[in-house]
């Protein structure tokens, strides 16, 4: 079992603790719109895992996971698309592809322990426009 959390942090770093989980978020909806007030007011930490599902977008947000796992996670044809997002200071890969489909427009993704961007299967798709990859190294 994955043992992370997902919290919502306010610009002023406070964190709204009804909303931690003890394992990691699944989203099991299909045209999901998920949209933040700004990458420094909205703040998602934790693991998001997708599987199978289309049409999920998330803009105008940061997303991290300072634990020992990454911060997204697409699975099995899953399609997602992230604007105007910023990944970053996650214990591993930033995002991990198994088989899905990611959009990325206009993101930023820094200070990882792994990939930036780790894809595997035959059907991992990936499509990025205008988005900085910087500080993510392999931790060995």
């Amino acid at each position: 079992m994955i043992h992370s959390s997902l919290s919502i942090v306010d610009e002023t770093g406070v964190v709204d603790s009804d909303l931690e989980l003890s394992q990691t978020l699944e989203i099991p909806f299909s045209n999901l719109h998920i949209v933040g007030e700004g990458q420094e007011k909205t703040t998602i930490v934790g693991m998001l895992h997708l599987n199978g599902v289309e049409n999920v977008v998330f803009e105008n947000l940061t997303i991290t996971n300072p634990s020992d796992a990454s911060a997204l996670t697409i699975m099995n044809q899953g399609d997602v698309s992230l604007e105007f997002c910023e990944i970053g200071r996650c214990g591993k890969s930033a995002v991990i592809n198994f088989g899905g489909k990611i959009k990325m427009s206009k993101c930023r993704i820094h200070d990882n322990f792994g990939d930036a961007i780790y894809a595997d299967g035959k059907k991992s798709r990936g499509m990025q426009r205008l988005f900085l990859i910087k500080k993510s190294v392999f931790k060995t």
